[in-house]
């Protein structure tokens, strides 16, 4: 039995289609309000000169992985791995790193701007999580999907 697919700029376009619905219903939402108690959370204690500095100091691990992996990722890029799962690793990695920073940041700052600024930080470790962490096997039946000529 044969099996009628789209062209292959129709599967992009499929997939340009759900990810706009996606977006368009989002932007269609009201605001989730979040009220300012929520920052207060925190640790209050001063030490070395940094407020709330337990907060801000438990994001070095995070700092630190990040750091470490880019290095090991950059080594590595040398190996004969797919060019994929080096870009993803390096991602990850990145974004670790960003996300140590930028949560730093954020217990620093304690606000709404500083809370959006790590949230936007966390986006690399989400893509290279989702294109590499995550069990491949949906995410390659989709570009297999959307590559087929």
């Amino acid at each position: 039995m044969k099996t009628i697919l789209p062209t292959l700029r129709g599967r992009w376009a499929i997939l340009l289609f759900i990810v706009l619905v996606a977006v368009a219903i989002t932007a269609l939402l009201p605001p989730i309000p979040q009220p300012q108690s929520y920052h207060q959370f925190t640790d209050a204690r001063t030490m070395f000169g940094i407020p709330r500095a337990l907060d801000v100091l438990s994001n070095l691990p995070f700092a630190a992985v990040g750091l470490l992996g880019l290095f090991a990722a950059l080594r590595n890029l040398r190996v004969q791995a797919p060019r994929a799962q080096q870009l993803a690793w390096l991602t990850l990695f990145a974004g670790l790193l960003l996300t140590g920073f930028g949560s730093g940041y954020y217990h620093l700052g304690n606000s709404m701007a500083s809370e959006l600024f790590t949230a936007i930080l966390f986006f690399p470790v989400i893509f290279g999580f989702l294109f590499y962490g995550v069990p491949r096997g949906w995410l390659q039946t989709v570009a297999s999907w959307v590559s087929k000529t």
